[in-house]
């Protein structure tokens, strides 16, 4: 999928668990700790992809929140949609997607 100046989006979606022993020092101290620090792993281990590539890490924690620039791209997504589509709910159905394959997976 083109998504910004000809690039190539890629994503990776990783299901963090809030409650793990290593997550919780910062989880108990900050919502979406645990999102957060996964989706960094992601953006390292990916750090090589060709410059041609956008990389986009979506972290969904098993207590709900998801980090920010997941947050900010389903959003986005959502608008490219909803705009294509002339359908108004296409980013709360993307978060509502989220939740339910989080759910799925624990």
């Amino acid at each position: 999928m083109a998504w910004q100046s000809d690039w190539a989006l890629t994503w990776d979606v990783t299901v963090a668990t809030t409650l793990a022993d290593s997550y919780v020092p910062a989880s108990s101290v900050t919502a979406a700790a645990a999102a957060e620090a996964a989706a960094s792993r992601k953006e390292v281990k990916y750090s090589d992809l060709p410059a041609s590539f956008s990389f986009q890490p979506i972290t969904v924690e098993t207590l709900g929140p998801i980090n920010e620039s997941a947050v900010d791209f389903l959003r986005e997504l959502g608008r490219r949609i909803s705009s294509k589509f002339q359908e108004e709910r296409q980013s709360a159905y993307l978060f509502h997607c989220a939740a339910i394959q989080c759910c799925h997976l624990v």
